[in-house]
């Protein structure tokens, strides 16, 4: 056994000293300063800690040079998890540091024997009582993931794991876990545990008519504790019956009809694992849900969810790591993200960083031309035509992005400016959109509702762009409307994050610049009523423009 222990350190010191061979990188001030405040912090006690970094801060750099300096001043031993919101940030990171283990999901890998994603071989392996894969390459990232010194993922997969196979998170015992983007973190850990209920729920799962009532019974409950009561005692007792009847009829089917069915189990298999869930959260006060009822076509649905996340976040992912980092361009407020992570405010540190660019490179034009909320949209909307077209017309030869922060939005620019230049972003095709306005070779403007993240509008890929509404929350939700009145930071937040994002898309270096344009005059009602929440780099570009 002492030899075995010997071995392990040695192996875990030479792995230590490869991982670091390769970065031949010079930090510069501000990441130095980001790395040694988060070591001290640690060092006085601290288990959570939350650096706003903005755009340019080099936030991927500053995770590897933490890992090294907490290896070298914390634990020699430890391991590291890091974790990122999208593709493009995860391949990122892969491609700048070829010695991070990453774990995709299993729809990222193909299934040589089953001719699909490892998602799908999965099914059929388990569904044909076939033992797993001799060589499955997602395995086999998950078996490197697992005992890799530094490991990365994405937040959905370490929500499945945390939330519903928490003992792999117990294999790999890691140290630390950082998070990337982390503004984004609670609210897609809120959305894996939130569910609908109603018609397109359970069309086409439940067998034997036994959903026939549903709708009745549905539409007489007044309380959560009610839908509860149901969900246990009826509605997974018909999915059980159901699933087992799926699954008996499979051996008779082919092709299609055999992958739809195989399909439909796996859609059950997962409901049932999210209602179990909210049900053992629930009856344990974990957390508030909230549950909300409308009549969507003439079919009543209840949409079920927790009211925050912080409790959730405590109890399944915080106490898996002895240290947990959180960065951000857009923390914003120290106290009302601790809160809605669920972070003692005796053991967290937050540490803002202010933009290294010169505020004369990225100018922000305030021009109020008229509110667009929803009882004077339809008067003000008239102002914003002749303006877009006039800003379209000043930037000709330029590219560009129009953020409408609405589909809505994004219909009346469709409708009311006829310009060939402009392209429409619609839900299921974002990447597409997104490629071809990289590669198009005139002025194109992207016009979008979803891209405030997770994009890089670098240099000549946008020097101009247009923030046409203030993106507040919707209100149309019950869960947002209980937000609001219990913690109205929230509502300021959330949507002081999504300007700053946007904000961020279009200048990406040093020598980038890029004009913004925000024209909806519910921004001065949000700037004055929470101007503390704006960070000063993003004041110290702002100009107003009075309209004549």
């Amino acid at each position: 056994m002492k030899n075995f222990k010997k071995i392990v350190k040695k192996r875990d010191r030479v792995v230590k000293e490869m991982l670091f061979d390769s970065m031949d990188y010079t930090l510069r001030p501000i990441q130095e300063n980001a790395i040694e405040w988060s070591i001290s912090s640690i060092e006085s006690g601290n288990k959570f800690l939350a650096l706003e970094l903005p755009t340019g801060s080099g936030k991927s750099i500053y995770s590897m040079y933490l890992c090294k300096r907490y290896l070298e001043r914390i634990n020699g031993n430890a391991k590291f998890d890091i974790l990122t919101n999208s593709k493009i940030l995860q391949t990122q990171y892969v491609n700048e540091f070829d010695y991070i283990n990453n774990l995709w999901g299993r729809s990222n890998y193909e299934c040589d024997r089953w001719s699909g994603t490892c998602e799908f071989g999965n099914i059929c392996n388990q569904s044909n009582k076939k033992q797993k894969c001799e060589e499955c390459p997602y395995e086999e990232a998950k078996s490197k993931w697992l005992d890799g010194k530094i490991s990365l993922t994405n937040f959905h997969l370490i929500g499945l794991y945390a939330l519903f196979n928490s003992e792999i998170l117990d294999v790999r015992k890691s140290d630390v876990l950082i998070i990337d983007e982390c503004h984004n973190f609670e609210s897609i850990i809120n959305d894996f545990v939130t569910f609908v209920l109603g018609p397109k729920t359970w069309r086409g799962l439940i067998v034997g008519g036994r959903d026939s009532k549903y709708e009745f019974e549905l539409a007489k409950f007044e309380r959560i504790e009610e839908i509860a009561n149901w969900i246990e005692n009826t509605l997974l007792a018909d999915l059980a019956i159901s699933e087992g009847a799926h699954r008996a009829v499979l051996p008779s089917l082919k092709d299609k009809k055999w992958e739809e069915r195989l399909r439909t189990i796996k859609y059950i298999s997962e409901l049932t694992s999210k209602l179990k869930k909210f049900l053992e959260d629930f009856r344990s006060n974990t957390s508030e849900w909230v549950a909300d009822r409308k009549i969507i076509k003439g079919d009543i649905t209840w949409t079920i969810q927790p009211l925050w996340t912080g409790d959730i976040l405590a109890k399944h992912v915080w106490g898996k790591y002895k240290h947990i980092i959180f960065m951000s361009g857009t923390i914003i407020d120290g106290n009302t993200f601790s809160f809605l992570n669920g972070i003692p405010e005796n053991d967290f540190s937050f540490f803002s960083q202010t933009s290294p660019f010169d505020a004369s490179k990225r100018p922000i034009y305030y021009y109020p031309l008229g509110k667009l909320s929803y009882q004077h949209k339809e008067s003000s909307w008239g102002n914003f035509v002749p303006v877009i077209k006039q800003i379209l017309k000043k930037y000709k030869g330029k590219k560009g992005i129009i953020h409408t922060n609405s589909y809505e939005f994004l219909e009346y620019v469709r409708r009311d400016i006829k310009d060939e230049r402009l392209i429409f972003v619609d839900p299921d095709k974002r990447d597409v959109k997104l490629n071809e306005h990289i590669n198009r070779i005139d002025d194109c403007v992207l016009v979008s509702a979803s891209m405030s993240e997770g994009i890089d509008l670098k240099d000549d890929l946008s020097r101009f762009q247009i923030i046409i509404k203030v993106p507040y929350p919707s209100l149309s939700s019950k869960v947002n409307q209980v937000r609001l009145k219990n913690k109205p930071s929230w509502y300021a937040l959330k949507t002081i994050q999504t300007i700053i994002q946007s904000y961020g898309r279009s200048v990406r270096n040093n020598d980038d610049y890029c004009d913004t344009f925000i024209l909806d005059s519910c921004f001065g009602d949000i700037l004055v009523g929470n101007t503390k929440m704006f960070p000063q780099y993003f004041i110290d570009a702002l100009k107003k423009i009075n309209k004549k």
